[in-house]
């Protein structure tokens, strides 16, 4: 044979690199942590839903209590649920259309109850400076989560 061939088994062995069933092993391993993970991070996105709608709904409550009590516009302020908008509302003074002042999205994997519907004329109404307002509580569902939101006599919001 020529010194200049040198079939790959006549090699010297450098003793560096993996063995396939090494490979396989790491392998292995990191797509099962992987898919624990996935499992583990499934419960706390359905929780985060629950947990951002009652955040988004505290958000606009407490944003009419103080437009309330500052004043502002000369008017009370409230905040009601429109089912044709699947939304939460923040409006001006009495209920209408025109004096929505902000308006939020909600999902609809979620069931909401004790928030008034708006135009029924029983929406939550913060006072004028006082801030006070009807007691309410209100609660948010999902399939294995839920959240409530109360809004006391003295208005405040309490979750």
């Amino acid at each position: 044979m020529p010194d200049s061939i040198t079939p790959y088994r006549f090699l010297p062995k450098s003793g560096t690199g993996f063995t396939l069933i090494e490979v396989l092993i790491t392998l292995t391993l990191l797509a099962t942590i992987a898919a624990l993970g996935l499992f583990a991070t499934g419960d706390l996105f359905r929780g985060a839903n629950v947990s951002g709608e009652r955040d988004a709904l505290v958000t606009l409550l407490t944003q009419a209590r103080s437009l309330s009590m500052n004043n502002v516009a000369g008017l009370s302020h409230g905040v009601c649920y429109d089912p044709s908008k699947s939304a939460f509302v923040l409006f001006a003074g009495r209920y209408k259309p025109e004096t929505v002042e902000e308006s939020v999205s909600r999902g609809n994997s979620i069931t909401v109850s004790g928030l008034p519907i708006c135009d029924s004329g029983t929406e939550i109404v913060f006072s004028q400076l006082s801030g006070n307002a009807a007691d309410a509580l209100i609660t948010l569902t999902s399939e294995n989560e839920s959240a409530t939101v109360e809004v006391n006599g003295e208005g405040a919001v309490l979750w």
